[in-house]
């Protein structure tokens, strides 16, 4: 499969595209648009699978659309003014999510996301996205599938997300020993 041809559905000229984020973090809002398949595991490529992903895949989704891991305290929304009503609470990180592609696809509600990205500028576009259309149709899973706490005990996490500019293949990284342990599974140069 490649990426650069997937059809453009965020346009260049609107608010969110290469707003700081890479305009393929804004994938995930409209992947139903491109897979036929019925549900999909999303994470970012700054994820490690450190365990097996059978219960994530077959967690219910319960009529929601997508299956998520809150933020703890709703950090986001406190440090980044995100207090109105529209957004879920507990706000979620979409760095791993389990998507009911039928669902949004049934819906429409793909199409809502690229509406909403198309028209408003928004500080973490797809995750903002997400919280947004999918406030009320968000089933909140264990911590385990989307563990973004940075400390020693990371390691013994089921997904590890790298939420920041630190990144697990950077050499002085807490979790770089990790990283190296599964990318030598991974055939050279294909990362």
């Amino acid at each position: 499969m490649n990426i650069n041809n997937f059809p453009k559905y965020i346009k260049e000229d609107t608010p969110n595209y290469n707003n700081n984020w890479s305009s393929m973090s804004l994938i995930r809002c409209y992947v139903s648009k491109i897979l036929i398949e019925d549900k999909i595991i999303y994470a970012d490529v700054d994820t490690i699978f450190n365990d097996g992903l059978r219960k994530l895949w077959n967690t219910p989704f319960d009529d929601n659309y997508v299956c998520a891991v809150a933020e703890k305290n709703n950090i986001l929304i406190v440090n980044h003014s995100h207090t109105d009503s529209s957004y879920a609470l507990p706000y979620f990180n979409s760095g791993v999510l389990l998507i009911n592609l039928k669902k949004i696809r049934d819906e429409g509600v793909d199409d809502l996301l690229i509406e909403l990205l198309s028209q408003k500028k928004l500080k973490y576009p797809d995750q903002d996205a997400f919280n947004i259309i999918c406030k009320n149709k968000v089933k909140y899973i264990d911590g385990r599938y989307n563990n973004s706490k940075f400390t020693v005990d990371s390691e013994y996490r089921s997904v590890i997300y790298h939420a920041t500019p630190y990144k697990p293949w950077d050499k002085n990284y807490i979790n770089h020993k990790l990283w190296l342990k599964y990318n030598a599974y991974t055939e050279p140069n294909k990362i």
